[in-house]
């Protein structure tokens, strides 16, 4: 028994949906995960070429990594739930499948965020560049994770929108 098309299309449409948010929740832990090693190697390396070398010191920068990648976790499980899935669904009806509106969208809720919790955020003194690329650099990753994982799924969808329709459903 076929089912009418519009109910399949409505089918394809929740799939391609839960993919691109498994997809960002992926892209979210690769990036959290990568910015808290940077962090972690950095600061380590700061200190080794400073002459700090203590133990105490290497076991709070783990943790302050830790700390670090998982707020950056949080927030992009929050930015992916509340602004990168309704986008990506936005973006879909048109088709529009490029990385940047994902990327201006992660650094505009970066800084909504941070100026949230920061009430000397906006119109502070200027902040050494290592704070700003810790702030803004997460999110920017994270997106472009996501476009370099979501590439093979609009990659699909191209050259089947190219192929024209045909009775069999595909999904990507």
């Amino acid at each position: 028994m076929n089912q009418p098309t519009h109910i399949n299309e409505r089918i394809a449409n929740e799939i391609r949906i839960n993919t691109a948010f498994e997809q960002m929740i992926v892209s979210v832990l690769i990036g959290a995960s990568f910015c808290g090693v940077v962090l972690f190697v950095s600061s380590i390396l700061a200190a080794l070429f400073g002459g700090y070398v203590w133990l105490d010191y290497f076991v709070g920068q783990f943790v302050d990594a830790l700390l670090y990648t998982f707020v950056i976790f949080l927030a992009g499980f929050l930015a992916a739930a509340i602004l990168i899935t309704p986008l990506f669904v936005a973006l879909e009806k048109i088709p529009y499948r490029k990385t940047w509106p994902f990327v201006i969208a992660a650094i505009v809720f970066e800084f909504l965020l941070y100026g949230l919790f920061f009430k000397d955020f906006v119109g502070a003194p200027a902040r050494p560049v290592w704070f700003n690329i810790s702030m803004f650099a997460p999110g920017v990753v994270i997106t472009l994770i996501f476009g370099r994982r979501m590439q093979p799924f609009w990659h699909a969808e191209a050259r089947m929108e190219q192929a024209g329709a045909d009775e069999t459903l595909r999904l990507h």
